[in-house]
C-alpha cells in the first residue's frame, strides 16, 4: 500500500491549509495510516499543500492514540521546548491520566510566542493572495 494519499484523493479532498481541506485531508490521513503513526504524519506530507499544519494535526492525532514513544526519539527530541512543548504537554498528559492540576502555564510567554508568530501568519496569508 501507498504511503501517501493519490492525486485523485487530494484533488478530491483538497490540500490548501483551508480548514475544511485540512481537517477531511488529516482525517483521511489518520484512519487510512493512524496504526502506524510516523507513516501517517508522511502521508500527510507526501499530499503536499500546507505540509505543516497537516503534519502537526495529523502527528497530533497519532501522538494522541500512540503515546511520544511510538515516534523515533530523534525526531520527538528536535520539538522546541516552548510554553507548550514537550514538557508540558507531557504534564498535562499526566493530569488528564491522573486526575490532576493542569501544568502552570505563562499567559505573558504565551502571548510574546504568538506576537513573535504574526508576522510569518501575515506573510503566508498575502502571499496566497498574489497571483501563482
Amino acid at each position: 500500500m501507498s504511503t501517501e494519499p493519490t492525486a485523485e484523493e487530494v484533488a478530491t479532498l483538497g490540500n490548501t491549509g483551508f480548514v475544511v481541506h485540512s481537517m477531511a485531508l488529516c482525517t483521511f490521513c489518520f484512519i487510512r495510516f493512524g496504526m502506524e503513526p510516523l507513516r501517517a504524519i508522511e502521508s500527510a506530507i507526501r499530499a503536499g499543500g500546507d505540509t505543516d499544519t497537516h503534519a502537526a494535526i495529523v502527528g497530533g492525532w497519532v501522538g494522541a492514540l500512540h503515546g511520544a514513544a511510538a515516534l523515533p526519539a530523534a525526531l520527538v527530541a528536535q520539538l522546541h521546548d516552548g510554553p507548550f512543548g514537550p514538557t508540558h504537554l507531557r504534564r498535562l498528559a499526566h493530569a488528564l491520566t491522573t486526575g490532576g492540576a493542569a501544568p502552570p502555564w505563562s499567559k505573558l510567554g504565551a502571548l510574546a510566542r504568538n506576537l513573535a508568530l504574526y508576522p510569518v501568519i501575515l506573510a503566508h496569508g498575502f502571499a496566497r493572495l498574489l497571483p501563482r
